[in-house]
């Protein structure tokens, strides 16, 4: 299916879906995240093209042919169909909304990390035109220490990069630092983006121990470390 084919919904569902971190990735997901709804006619036409498959589970995590929660996933084909989308305009038909806007700020996060992560010279991201010669890449600082302690538990906490582990259980793991060493030395890593720390979107469900793990950013609390690369 060629990407002029796409109804905006369907490239707007592919490209939260490139986005998201998580392997699969249910209807609510999108929506908590995005403001995404993928409609039965677009997952139908995203499956038919080899974009996406969807799977069906029931509430105990059982794959089944019932009622249940469709799980999306990309397909290899869908991923590359995602990223090609991102080298492109937007389409004519294309009408703002607030899934627009979250999708324009993710997009612009993500950007952010690759920029700070790898140390690029952003003259040369955003006017490659004007730049000149490149500059040699800032090397990434390496972490030593409770930072690198943090990052030892997050790799033994989590299943693969982008995975996102909560801090109640990393406060666990690393219950022999000292709270006020561990929140500084995350707080470092935050800002080298050597980690991201994310907050919990579903307040309603927070607990008193998650609220209690929590960490302060700019008067924001953060409830999950998550890490772009290794």
């Amino acid at each position: 299916m060629p990407n002029a084919e796409l109804k905006p919904s369907i490239r707007l569902a592919l490209i939260a879906l490139l986005l998201m971190p998580e392997k699969e990735i249910t209807d609510p997901m999108l929506y908590e995240r995005f403001r995404v709804r993928v409609a039965k006619a677009g997952r139908d036409a995203l499956g038919a093209a080899g974009l996406v498959t969807v799977v069906v589970k029931n509430a105990k995590g059982e794959v089944t042919t019932k009622r249940g929660t469709n799980f999306h996933q990309l397909t290899p084909e869908g991923r590359r169909h995602a990223r090609a989308l991102l080298a492109e305009p937007a389409p004519a038909d294309a009408k703002g909304s607030i899934a627009d806007v979250r999708l324009l700020y993710a997009i612009g996060k993500l950007l952010d990390r690759v920029i700070r992560d790898y140390g690029l010279d952003e003259e040369r991201v955003f006017h490659p035109e004007d730049a000149g010669e490149p500059r040699p890449a800032v090397p990434v600082q390496q972490a030593d220490g409770v930072e690198a302690e943090i990052m030892a538990a997050y790799d033994s906490l989590s299943r693969q990069h982008g995975d996102l582990v909560s801090l109640v259980r990393l406060r666990g793991a690393l219950s022999h630092v000292d709270r006020a060493d561990l929140d500084k030395a995350l707080k470092l890593l935050d800002r080298r983006r050597s980690i991201q720390l994310e907050p919990d979107p579903n307040r309603k469900a927070l607990t008193p121990e998650i609220r209690s793990a929590a960490l302060s950013i700019g008067g924001e609390d953060m409830h999950f470390i998550t890490t772009g690369h290794r």
